[in-house]
């Protein structure tokens, strides 16, 4: 079993719970990566910006968004 594998930032939420090289980066599946953050075939914004700015209509100061999904769509709302 060979995974590609990129790095990631590691989440602000996370860094106080890692330790060592976690504290700046985390590796995640380079296919999810990409079709989030790093998609070449996308004009202008990435899938995250696109995202982003689709729910920023419905976020009111004080409230927090949680991003869920089944199967892909799990593995892609967690990095968001």
């Amino acid at each position: 079993f060979s995974a590609q594998m990129a790095e990631m930032r590691t989440p602000k939420l996370l860094v106080d719970k890692l330790q060592g090289k976690l504290k700046d980066r985390v590796l995640v599946h380079r296919g999810f990566y990409n079709y989030i953050f790093n998609n070449k075939k996308a004009d202008g914004d990435q899938r995250f910006d696109m995202i982003l700015d689709d729910i920023k209509p419905f976020v009111e100061d004080g409230y927090k968004i949680y991003v869920t999904g089944h199967s892909l769509g799990a593995a892609l709302s967690s990095l968001l």
